[in-house]
């Protein structure tokens, strides 16, 4: 029997749970039971003449206790002499089983300043309509910790919608399957309110793979209509929502994380290509953002095996800023 750093996680063999949560779910960030298939599961989505209700994710509710005791283990580890960092990007897995690292590379960002997150995630299941980047939203959330604001400005809101029309903000339904997002919003909401209440706003991107779609311009078409918005770019964080190897061994996994750590320490636009996770889109979207070539500081490299999973189909997980 393995325990992990949280305390509240056992590997036996039996099978793998975290407060109700499965090996298998932990490792899709979800809970037991969903699957890659859109379901009626969750709030039905009632649009007002001002703003839809905030969105429910899926399982977190029930899941209370596994968030409050990650972020209070969190807290607990954490030097109160720990200094932040200011960085525009960091990247986080959005595996649940790693929430130590995810939790570790929130509470080390400076986030004073900050008015709005961009959280940005694989399209894990393609649910982007053909011929588009990807989807979006700018709903508030409900999680844990309370509300996570969204775009919650209608005027902003419905120029944001009318200049990107290459994301689709119509499906919200769609966020109750995506992972890749609604495991960290809850996260959000604790880090963000500790430091700005109810001052800062989320908006959720999913970008599908597409050799065709330009990330990066993405990414400054996006700044810079934030900055004619009222923000400032120092107002802005942005947060790649990745994991890296799957489906590795123990040796092919180091190895491939090796090669994937002096990528990151050297990203351009010729090479994040051959970068080994799940969202090369992000890191096309980090660089657009960044427009210069963008220096990486490494907090953790860590795999499914350090928190107690199995020796096949392992998965790892690289946290970091970009400054």
């Amino acid at each position: 029997m393995v325990k992990s750093v949280l305390g509240i996680t056992e590997c036996a063999a039996a099978g793998f749970v975290v407060l109700g949560l499965s090996f298998s779910s932990l490792l899709a960030g979800c809970p037991a039971g969903a699957s890659g298939a859109k379901t009626s599961i969750g709030p039905e989505i009632v649009e007002t003449a001002e703003q839809s209700p905030p969105l429910t994710v899926r399982g977190i509710e029930r899941n209370r206790d596994f968030y409050v005791a990650s972020v209070e283990a969190a807290d607990t580890g954490r030097s109160q002499n720990e200094g932040t960092i200011a960085a525009p990007i960091a990247i986080i897995p959005h595996h649940l089983l790693a929430s130590p690292l995810i939790t570790n590379a929130l509470a080390g960002l400076d986030r004073r300043g900050t008015k709005l997150v961009i959280l940005v995630s694989p399209d894990h299941f393609g649910q982007t309509p053909q011929g588009l980047g990807g989807f979006g939203s700018i709903q508030s959330w409900n999680t844990p910790f309370g509300i996570q604001k969204g775009i919650t400005d209608p005027n902003l809101s419905a120029r944001l919608i009318d200049s990107f029309p290459e994301i689709d903000f119509s499906d919200p339904e769609a966020y109750q399957i995506e992972h890749g997002i609604y495991g960290l919003v809850p996260y959000l909401a604790y880090y963000y309110k500790s430091i700005a209440g109810d001052q800062v706003s989320l908006l959720a991107l999913s970008l599908t793979p597409s050799a065709n779609f330009d990330f990066a311009r993405l990414a400054v078409r996006l700044c810079e209509f934030f900055e004619a918005n009222g923000f400032l770019s120092s107002q802005i964080q942005v947060i790649i929502s990745t994991d890296f190897v799957h489906h590795g061994t123990p040796e092919t996994t180091r190895h491939q994380d090796d090669q994937n750590l002096a990528l990151l320490r050297n990203l351009t636009p010729d090479n994040y290509r051959q970068m080994n996770n799940d969202c090369r889109e992000g890191l096309a979207f980090a660089l657009g953002w960044l427009g210069k070539d963008p220096g990486f500081y490494f907090l953790d490299n860590k795999n499914s095996q350090d928190f107690g999973g199995p020796e096949i189909e392992i998965t790892s997980y690289i946290t970091g800023y970009f400054r």
